[in-house]
């Protein structure tokens, strides 16, 4: 389709020309030479409109359980569209940081679009957390007490996450709430900001929330009767001791933890 100047091509050309020695022969091999190139043309126009509108719509766009979630802070949104092992009517929400705002608000977005999509039965909330301010959580509560009115809500604390003070109160608010043996929990007293000094009043507020979920209250006495909740400082307890001593956690995982595929490829 394109001229050559080479010597070959051009002595090809005139032996060509020298046998057919007829005008009309060579004018009809002109026409069929522009028809091909036009259509050479036409054929690259729409392959380069075809990529620009692959490169401007979503890669997941045809899949239904696609979410459109813009980046917030600590959150990870996760559906079949990303991860083919998800169930196609569960959708996963992971958040890693401080129980502080702008989380609630963030939570309440995600939230608002799960729900107009209407086709979604479970909802998993992976949570690690150092924990945070009680008004901030109260407000996620308040989400998640939506989420569970409306589809299974089940939380998760993995492998070596945290479940600080505010975050084991967003955490009960599971139907189903599983945890690793090697996660980490801290109980503490609550207290106002400013001084980190245990508040009595405060604490038994708090510690309502895990009686209006059903918990059983005798690890919390435990805590208050050793003056844990009245000091300052933390109560460290691993997930799989803290299974053992209360409800909070309605389903211990395995230990055992497989190898993927990928990473056995790696390590040979």
């Amino acid at each position: 389709m394109f001229p050559s100047n080479s010597k070959d091509e051009r002595a090809v050309g005139r032996h060509r020309q020298t046998r057919s020695g007829c005008p009309a022969a060579q004018s009809d091999k002109s026409t069929a030479m522009s028809v091909v190139k036009k259509w050479a043309e036409i054929s690259l126009l729409v392959g380069i409109l075809t990529c620009v509108f692959a490169l401007q719509s979503p890669s997941s766009a045809s899949d239904p359980n696609a979410i459109d979630v813009p980046e917030m802070d600590g959150f990870t949104v996760l559906t079949s569209a990303e991860n083919a092992s998800i169930a196609p009517r569960t959708v996963i929400i992971e958040y890693r940081g401080p129980i502080v705002s702008p989380m609630s608000a963030n939570m309440r977005e995600i939230w608002t679009r799960i729900s107009r999509a209407n086709r979604f039965d479970t909802l998993v909330l992976r949570l690690d957390s150092q924990g945070g301010v009680d008004t901030e959580g109260n407000r996620v509560i308040d989400t998640l007490v939506s989420v569970r009115e409306r589809m299974t809500l089940i939380t998760l604390v993995g492998e070596r996450d945290l479940c600080a003070s505010m975050c084991v109160a967003l955490f009960i608010q599971g139907h189903r709430r599983y945890a690793k043996p090697t996660s980490a929990w801290i109980f503490h007293g609550a207290s106002p900001r400013e001084n980190g000094t245990p508040d009595a009043r405060m604490t038994t507020r708090h510690f309502e929330i895990y009686r209006q979920r059903g918990i059983e209250l005798d690890f919390i006495d435990y805590l208050r009767e050793n003056d844990f909740l009245s000091r300052p400082g933390g109560y460290w307890i691993s997930g799989g001791e803290l299974a053992q001593r209360s409800n909070i956690i309605t389903k211990l995982m395995a230990n055992w933890q497989p190898t993927a595929p990928k990473q056995v490829a790696e390590a040979r």
